[in-house]
């Protein structure tokens, strides 16, 4: 693969990464322009960080860890962002920065390079440019869908030398990769294991709204190996105490166990439908606006009408909510009353005085805006910039280089992407139904009660990570305990705090500050 990828580069240069298909980063060393190139996956799937000193060095690698081990590199927290984690409460998840000062991500679809001249940035795949697909018939938008997903997860398990498992929650998207990647390993001789986050029948009975029947039912229908996950005191500890700001850590609380099960029984690839939400099995959030802004009303009034009888909301509410508030500009927006907005902001009780000077002098910025707004395809757009998509690829290979273990994300395949964001609106929402297209194509492979189930819960598995963080709440406070000395919290005073009362500004929890306790990351 390397020596396909230096002819290639040295026949077209920088054009080369517009060109590849799959996850990955690449650095290619130009002797005689003494420059360096680099770029990383449209999607952004595997990392690339970097720290550029400019005339003296730059240093970059796929992981935090290495990358802060580097003894020119300074190990310092970045005020700025860390200011914005407790402000957005943990819902900021910046595109190109990280917690560690100096240390940038290189963004998905960009290249850089690098020489003594400097460094120069630009993007090399824009989603915002791909066309619109037009076909005459909706059964060419399902086909086409079909075999760009059996081709996505073929492609992930053909590796004769590793051994692919998959998640399995009941969703379409985690049932719909496991069950063409266990058909796919079958015909090669070999068996795919499945696993829900959801804990085992024994641990926990049946609940209301319980997904493991629904997943259950996916394994059942394909013959498919499905184990559930048991969770122990220590996959809480090993999670809380991660050293977040080189160790990004997001959804990873169950994953952990799963992984380690995975990996006791040879498993070195991991299948995951995340981004599927985003992209091919999107909601239609945005269709509404989109005919409101057409004047298209008997079609709107009649997509509200069928999806009331599926969620129980009237035409009114829907109104307000899907089709007119996404019209209205974001100054106006703050001027309108909305329930349980924010009176203001106050720190965590716990932390150390000095820390929360430094974090008041520090830059203060916003989050990009995840509100609906009239399109689809233009809500599509914005979820891709929010930055979500990559912390979570960026957590999982941070976890994955630990044990040994590959993610992939056939749903984050380019050319499903780029589908996604070509093809009509109310293929995303028709006849009462959100995800209508991703429901359609899936004939034949999910079972009807998995394709048309109309809601998608965890309380399962909710219920078992509740269990298990009070089984280990006395050990977690006994680590934290031993970290009495770091210079960011107070830990006697974590979790003593009055609450708020009914005037006060909202604070946010103590907990959301104690990964501070455990990082060896200093004071900037």
């Amino acid at each position: 693969m390397e020596t396909v990828l230096l002819d290639r580069f040295r026949a077209i240069g920088a054009e080369t990464p517009k060109n590849i298909l799959g996850e990955g980063v690449a650095a290619v060393w130009d002797e005689a322009q003494e420059q360096l190139t680099c770029w990383r996956d449209q999607l952004g799937v595997r990392p690339f960080y970097f720290v550029h000193q400019p005339g003296r060095r730059f240093v970059f690698s796929s992981d935090l860890r290495t990358l802060t081990a580097h003894p020119q590199v300074p190990l310092e927290l970045d005020l700025d962002y860390c200011r914005a984690v407790f402000e957005h409460a943990h819902r900021f998840q910046h595109p190109h920065r990280t917690l560690c000062a100096g240390v940038r991500k290189l963004e998905g679809g960009h290249l850089l390079q690098v020489s003594r001249r400097g460094l120069h940035m630009r993007r090399y795949w824009d989603p915002a440019e791909i066309r619109p697909r037009r076909y005459a018939d909706a059964g060419e938008y399902l086909e086409e869908l079909r075999t760009l997903l059996e081709g996505s997860i073929r492609c992930r398990v053909a590796s004769p030398t590793h051994t692919a498992a998959a998640h399995l929650s009941g969703g379409l998207d985690s049932s719909s990769v496991a069950a063409i990647a266990h058909k796919a390993q079958v015909e090669k001789g070999k068996t795919l294991v499945a696993y829900s986050w959801a804990p085992p029948h024994d641990h926990l009975g049946a609940i209301e709204r319980d997904e493991r029947p629904l997943a259950r039912a996916v394994a059942d229908d394909h013959g498919l190996p499905l184990e559930f996950t048991t969770l122990d005191p220590q996959d809480f500890l090993a999670h809380e105490t991660r050293d977040l700001p080189v160790q990004p850590s997001t959804t990873l609380q169950v994953e952990l166990a799963t992984s380690r099960a995975a990996r006791q029984r040879g498993a070195s690839i991991m299948l995951s439908g995340w981004g599927g939400d985003e992209f091919a099995v999107f909601n239609g959030r945005g269709y509404f606006g989109a005919l409101t802004t057409r004047g298209r009303w008997k079609a709107l009034l009649r997509e509200m009408r069928l999806r009331g009888e599926l969620h129980g909301d009237s035409v009114l509410v829907q109104l307000r909510s899907r089709a007119l508030l996404p019209l209205v500009p974001d100054p106006l927006l703050g001027l309108l009353p909305r329930a349980g907005s924010r009176r203001g902001f106050a720190w965590p009780e716990c932390l150390r005085p000095e820390f929360v000077h430094a974090l008041e002098r520090a830059e203060r910025f916003e989050p990009a805006s995840l509100r609906e707004r009239p399109g689809v395809r233009r809500t599509q757009l914005e979820l891709l910039r929010y930055g979500h998509l990559q912390y979570r690829t960026e957590s999982w290979a941070s976890h994955g280089a630990d044990i040994g273990m590959t993610y992939a994300f056939p749903l984050l395949d380019r050319r499903i992407v780029e589908f996604a964001l070509s093809v009509p609106d109310h293929l995303y929402f028709t006849n009462g139904w959100k995800r209508w297209m991703y429901r359609a194509a899936m004939q034949g492979v999910l079972p009807d009660r998995v394709r048309w189930n109309p809601h998608k819960f965890d309380n399962a598995m909710l219920a078992q990570l509740r269990a298990n963080r009070a089984r280990a709440s006395d050990a977690f406070r006994e680590q934290l305990m031993a970290h009495r000395d770091n210079p960011y919290i107070d830990v006697e005073k974590v979790g003593t705090a009055p609450p708020p009362g009914p005037d006060d500004p909202p604070r946010v929890p103590d907990a959301a500050a104690t990964w501070l306790a455990f990082t060896k990351v200093l004071p900037a």
